[in-house]
């Protein structure tokens, strides 16, 4: 077994693997980074906060890019407040979906 400190990561919510990363949604920093081994950890997409101001939550790869979710922005102290959830492009920001209500789990579907 291998073990790899992942210093400085804050609040893991998920992880998704291909065959060579595994990508951790860091909800207490609202960033998602990519480790491919013990020495090579990047971060792939931020809002520059550093902090848990969308509340993001899922990742999932979605038509060859990593789609995320996120809770949206407080309207009151608790996250219960949030009413503005939304689906992402990691890639390019572009909202897939919008006025979800505290999404957590995103899957995508092929049908064949």
């Amino acid at each position: 077994m291998d073990y790899w400190p992942l210093d400085n990561v804050k609040g893991v919510h998920s992880i998704l693997s291909d065959d060579t990363n595994i990508y951790l949604s860091v909800t207490n920093q609202d960033r998602v980074i990519k480790v491919k081994n013990k020495n090579s950890i990047e971060e792939i997409w931020t809002n520059n906060t550093n902090l848990d101001t969308i509340h993001l939550n899922s990742i999932c790869f979605h038509e060859n890019e990593i789609c995320a979710t996120a809770f949206g922005e407080k309207e009151q102290g608790l996250w219960s407040s949030a009413q503005s959830g939304t689906a992402f492009s990691l890639k390019t920001n572009e909202v897939k979906i919008k006025n979800i209500w505290h999404p957590h789990s995103l899957l995508s579907l092929i049908h064949i």
